[in-house]
C-alpha cells in the first residue's frame, strides 16, 4: 500500500511541474516603403560620390549638401569644375580651379548645366505612392535595400530604385524613358550628417565674373533698335 501511495505522490509531483501556459508569439511590423520614403525628407546634411552613366557617356562627381546649399565637383572635358548653389539667394558661383576664376549665374541656370545637381532626394520627394511596385529586399553594397519600380502614369516610362531601409534614399536607379534610351545612376560612400559651413564657401582670392552684371553691361551698350532709321 506505501509503495502505491508513494507513486502515486510521485506522479503528481511530475504533473504538478508541467508548464501548460504558453506565450504568444512576437511579430516584428515590416515597415511600409511610404514610410521608408518619408525617411528621407527628413535629411539636412549628406554626401556622396555619383557615376551617370547614358548610352556611351559616363560621368563622375561629387556632392556635399546641407539644407538649401549645395557644392558638386565633377570633370568636363579634361576641366574640373566646382560648383556652389545656394537655394536662400537663388545664386551659384561656378568655380574653374585651374584658371583660377569663377562666374556667378543664377542657381536655375547652375542646375541646367550641372547633371549632379539632381539628388538622391530628388528621386522620393513627393512620389505617388500608386505607382510604386515593390519587389524585392536585398543587400545591396553592404547596405540593406528595399528595390522598387516605379511607372509613369502614361505607363511609357519605368523606373527602378534600390532604397536604403535605414535612411529611405536610394543607392542606384535604373530608368527607361518612353524612346527606350536606358539611364543608370549610382551612389556611392554616402554620410548622413550635418556639413560644416566651410564646405560651401568658396576659396578667398579667387575672381568672380558676375554674369547677369555683364549681361545688363552688354544691354547698356547695344543701339537702340526699336527707335531705328526712317
Amino acid at each position: 500500500m506505501s509503495v502505491i501511495i508513494l507513486s502515486g505522490l510521485i506522479l503528481a509531483g511530475c504533473g504538478g511541474s508541467k508548464s501548460t501556459s504558453t506565450q504568444p508569439a512576437q511579430t516584428v511590423k515590416t515597415e511600409s516603403i511610404s514610410d521608408i520614403f518619408a525617411k528621407s525628407q527628413k535629411i539636412d546634411g549628406l554626401s556622396y560620390d555619383y557615376t551617370i552613366t547614358a548610352s556611351d557617356m559616363v560621368l563622375n562627381g561629387k556632392v556635399w549638401m546641407m539644407g538649401k546649399k549645395m557644392k558638386t565637383e565633377s570633370v568636363m572635358d579634361g576641366q574640373k569644375i566646382i560648383s556652389y548653389i545656394d537655394g536662400d539667394t537663388n545664386s551659384a558661383i561656378i568655380y574653374y580651379p585651374d584658371r583660377n576664376e569663377a562666374t556667378k549665374i543664377s542657381a536655375g541656370q547652375a542646375e541646367e548645366q550641372d547633371a549632379g545637381s539632381k539628388t538622391p532626394l530628388d528621386y522620393t520627394s513627393g512620389i505617388d505612392q500608386t505607382t510604386v511596385k515593390e519587389l524585392e529586399t536585398v543587400d545591396y553594397d553592404g547596405v540593406k535595400c528595399r528595390v522598387v519600380e516605379v511607372t509613369a502614369k502614361d505607363g511609357k516610362a519605368v523606373t527602378k530604385m534600390w532604397i536604403r531601409e535605414d535612411h529611405g534614399i536610394p543607392m542606384r536607379i535604373e530608368s527607361t524613358n518612353p524612346t527606350g534610351q536606358k539611364f543608370l545612376m549610382e551612389y556611392k560612400n554616402m554620410k548622413v550628417g550635418s556639413l560644416s559651413d566651410d564646405v560651401f564657401k568658396l576659396p578667398s582670392g579667387i575672381k568672380i565674373t558676375d554674369m547677369s552684371e555683364l549681361l545688363k553691361q552688354m544691354q547698356q551698350q547695344l543701339p537702340n533698335i526699336t527707335g531705328g532709321q526712317q
